[in-house]
């Protein structure tokens, strides 16, 4: 399983992405994220519903993620708590995010974030 970020998400509704032969997620995060930007939001909802799964935060997600808040603050180098969420539930799920925005979430890796690699022709 591969977990997608808003930004590939956006990229596999549009035809910019090539799906992987992995079956894919989102997190609560991303859908909010994503259906915020949309009119249509119960048509949306039931279209990534039907084509991904959707992951929650769990205790140890959100463990995972103070710990890293509290670091990155102590060393002056906060993200966004919706992007630390995010790499919490990949990093307690033990499966790899994709996302286009990889210098971000890099900082991450030494977390236990593990970023998907894509196939390059």
């Amino acid at each position: 399983m591969i977990l997608i970020d808003t930004d590939v998400l956006i990229d596999l509704m549009k035809g910019k992405a090539e799906i992987p032969g992995e079956p894919l997620a989102i997190t609560t995060i991303t859908l909010y994220e994503f259906l915020r930007g949309t009119e249509k939001i119960d048509e949306v909802a039931r279209i990534l519903r039907d084509n991904f799964a959707i992951l929650g935060e769990s205790v140890e997600s959100i463990q995972i993620s103070a710990r890293i808040w509290r670091n990155l603050k102590k060393n002056g180098k906060p993200i966004q708590d919706a992007d630390i969420i995010i790499a919490g539930i990949a990093i307690a799920l033990k499966i790899p995010l994709w996302t286009r925005n990889r210098k971000h979430y890099e900082r991450l890796e030494n977390y236990g974030l593990k970023l998907y690699e894509e196939a390059k022709e």
